[in-house]
């Protein structure tokens, strides 16, 4: 009985040549693909990102003179390491299948980069097919470089050598996310409650493939051979938000669908599929009365729908998020879904400023499919922006014979009700440049004051609804001449300057007053406080 040995060395992206070959040489005829491969391109597409890519199925067909060998042996040859899953450890038996007539098939044994095959060939002529070959595209060049294999059948005197048989493509095939929808800043003394019409929407994000096919589910993730072992799971994505302020809740949803493209949330990178415990609004967030969740949504232009949110754990400011692909199309192009992404806040729960930002990339599972780290660009997503209003007092003077009395009014209580401004508290620091006399003030030490003129403690807190009224000269010094911006850490703050002259003798005194301007916060513009093109000062009353 002759034995039949096969051996695959792995892949590289050029053609290798085969030495050692006996000097009659005739050829197998080989292809790659086959009636088995689920897969619509026969030569696919690897992940470059993937340590576990599958390539195409080898075939070949070889004449009757190989029958009667005594010893057979089929090898393929290259560098790139064997990724196949093994399915038992003692014997180093892989998932790799060799499939002769379309037989039974036979498991290949691999030890380091070479998987054999034990097998006694029929009489005559036969087509042979090997399936579920996995390996590390991270190692292989992208682009139009294909990857390919040799394969050469030995005996005796008599070889038979398909070459350069083209088994797959390589490509990066993960985008990096890009903002979707328009960024909602959570503003820390109105916070950022649900509503039925946007639930605390914040920011939105995609995730996209860069190919035809790239995002799979865990049935297309296994090898044409299901029965040798299936993939522990589709595609998965680890997505990290961090900036996420102290006193928010962050929700993101269990389920996103657009199109034929499904990503459902999962506890872990690494354990067996397990879905988040979704929360619903009324549960968990502070939502008005009846308030729903909504089951479909418009981001960036397209509609998708989902079936609920759940709230990841935030440890330091940062949640992790793990998506798995649940439904897919091979063939439909440029699948994605789109992330909303949710923080809630009550008034005052958020003291801190800052930006959330998002990191995305495949999910590192030691398992199949398995992903090298991936390091995408972060994308920055909401801000969180502190209540305030800043105030700019254009001319200020204490000269002889002159005083300025300011005033300012935090307007936070108005009467149009649940339409109206959410009222709050707070302090306005005063910022002083000019000169005093002939010396430079750069500016001045910054001071709070309050309804009563005070510069410290919490006598400085102006409430909502009140005015704080003062004069210039305790707090910018005598002599002083030039402009102050007040920084009021509470929103709707207005202004009021009255410039008094010989303010002693009231025949002889002139007096003028103007209204402060409101500059827009440089922490909400983008590039800071600029003049001109947007994003400029803007200034008003």
């Amino acid at each position: 009985m002759a034995d039949f040995r096969t051996k695959i060395l792995g892949f590289t992206a050029i053609a290798l040549a085969f030495t050692g070959v006996a000097s009659a040489q005739s050829n197998c005829n080989a292809g790659v693909g086959g009636v088995v491969s689920p897969y619509a391109l026969t030569v696919p597409t690897l992940r470059a990102e993937g340590a576990t890519e599958l390539v195409g199925d080898i075939t070949f067909t070889c004449p009757a003179s190989l029958a009667a060998a005594s010893q057979l042996s089929v090898t393929v040859n290259g560098t790139t390491a064997i990724a196949s899953k093994i399915t038992a450890t003692s014997t180093s038996t892989s998932e790799i299948a060799l499939i002769v007539n379309g037989g039974a098939p036979v498991y290949g044994t691999v030890s380091g980069s070479t998987v054999s095959f034990s097998y006694t060939p029929p009489a005559g002529g036969f087509t042979a097919v090997i399936q579920n070959i996995r390996v590390n595209a991270t190692a292989l060049s992208t682009g139009n470089v294909p990857v390919t294999a040799n394969v050469t059948a030995n005996s005796g005197s008599v070889s038979l050598v398909a070459q350069n048989v083209i088994v797959a493509y390589v490509q990066t095939s993960l985008k990096a996310p890009t903002a979707k929808g328009t960024s909602r800043t959570l503003v820390a003394c109105t916070g950022n409650a649900t509503s039925n019409a946007n639930f605390g929407f914040s920011f939105g994000f995609d995730i996209s493939e860069a190919f035809t096919g790239a995002f799979k589910t865990q049935a297309q993730e296994t090898g044409p051979d299901a029965s040798a072992t299936a993939a522990n799971s589709g595609t998965r994505f680890t997505v990290v938000i961090s900036g996420v302020p102290s006193g928010a809740t962050l929700y993101v949803p269990t389920t996103v669908t657009n199109g034929p493209l499904t990503l459902s949330a999962t506890t872990s990178a690494t354990a067996a599929f397990a879905a988040p415990t979704a929360t619903t609004p009324a549960a968990a967030i502070p939502a008005p009365a009846g308030a729903t969740l909504p089951s479909a949504f418009t981001i960036g232009g397209v509609a998708e729908t989902f079936a609920g949110v759940f709230a990841p754990t935030v440890t330091s400011g940062t949640a992790t998020v793990y998506y798995e692909v649940t439904a897919s199309s091979l063939t439909t192009a440029n699948e994605a879904a789109l992330i909303p992404v949710y923080l809630i806040a009550g008034a005052g729960k958020v003291t801190v400023p800052g930006t959330t930002t998002v990191t995305l990339g495949y999910s590192q599972t030691a398992a199949i499919p398995n992903f090298a780290a991936t390091t995408l660009a972060a994308l920055n997503g909401a801000a969180i922006g502190l209540c305030n209003t800043t105030l700019l007092f254009p001319y200020v003077t204490t000269a002889a014979g002159y005083e300025t009395g300011i005033a300012i009014s935090n307007t936070s209580v108005d009467p149009f009700g649940t339409a109206g401004a959410t009222g709050s508290t707070g302090t306005c620091a005063l910022n002083f440049y000019g000169t005093t006399g002939a010396t430079p003030v750069v500016a001045n030490t910054t001071v709070a004051v309050g309804p009563n003129g005070a510069t410290t403690g919490t006598a400085g807190l102006i409430p909502a609804g009140q005015t704080a009224a003062f004069i210039a000269s305790p707090l910018a010094g005598a002599g002083f001449s030039g402009y102050m911006i007040a920084s009021c850490s509470f929103q709707y703050g207005h202004g009021f300057a009255y410039i008094l002259g010989n303010p002693t003798v009231p025949t002889t005194s002139t007096a003028m007053g103007y209204l402060a301007l409101v500059i827009q916060d440089p922490p909400e513009v983008t590039g800071g406080r600029t003049t001109g093109l947007a994003p400029s000062e803007v200034l008003g009353n």
